[in-house]
């Protein structure tokens, strides 16, 4: 009786074990992902605004380039 409970009990704490690495693993990956996606997010938001800031230069240079030319 002793030794099977034993057993029940290793085997448990074996289970356990795995299901917590199982566990870790998850929120680990999900974190690499998460972060991942906000790094995209990121430079996607960086790109958008240096392309925004380039069209912007350019329309000021275009508006300013005639009434340079006019003054």
């Amino acid at each position: 009786m002793v030794v099977v409970v034993m057993v029940v009990v290793v085997m448990v704490m074996m289970v356990t074990e795995v299901g917590l690495v199982v566990m870790v693993v998850k929120i680990v990956i999900v974190l690499v992902v998460v972060l991942v996606v906000l790094v995209i997010l990121v430079v996607m938001a960086m790109a958008m605004i240096m392309v925004v800031f380039g069209m912007v230069v350019v329309m000021v240079v275009l508006i300013l380039l005639p009434m340079v030319g006019w003054w």
